[in-house]
């Protein structure tokens, strides 16, 4: 069987996580540990509220897959949710996209919508929970296939 890693450092609702623990497939990681993923040799890495840059040994001899609050190429860069409710903008997207050497910028796999209304912790809540829905959607499918970012761009601090 071949597996799939998931790295997060946050985990703001263990149940999501608890969900896949008894998943031989997937393995849980709150950091990047490049002998365990070697070890693994996984069929792809998943980031979900990571915000490190990802070394190019890990994205390029693995498919690697980052999630971002917003509907991208709108948004990129640090505190997507937090720009976005100070612009007002209250209904968004998860953006799935494949990690390549410019932040934020890689070819886009799936997005999801995601409100931004409430309390915070609320809001990081569901947005795991669709994140690591949408982890099973693309895990099941044989070839995922990518589109490229459309659309006018905006960047964040």
């Amino acid at each position: 069987m071949s597996q799939i890693i998931i790295i997060s450092k946050k985990k703001w609702d263990n149940s999501n996580y608890n969900l896949l623990k008894n998943n031989k497939e997937f393995i849980l990681l709150d950091n990047i540990n490049l002998k365990k993923i070697n070890q693994v040799n996984p069929r792809i890495i998943f980031f979900i509220f990571w915000s490190k840059i990802i070394p190019k040994k890990v994205f390029s001899n693995f498919l690697c897959i980052q999630f971002h609050s917003s509907d991208l190429p709108k948004f990129k860069g640090g505190s997507p949710i937090q720009n976005q409710i100070l612009k007002k903008i209250y209904k968004t997207k998860i953006s799935a996209f494949k990690i390549n050497n410019k932040i934020d910028s890689g070819d886009i796999c799936m997005k999801s919508n995601i409100s931004l209304t409430g309390k915070a912790e609320n809001i990081y809540k569901n947005i795991e929970k669709k994140s690591l829905g949408m982890i099973l959607k693309l895990s099941k499918k044989k070839k995922i296939s990518f589109k490229k970012q459309t659309g006018k761009s905006s960047f964040y601090y």
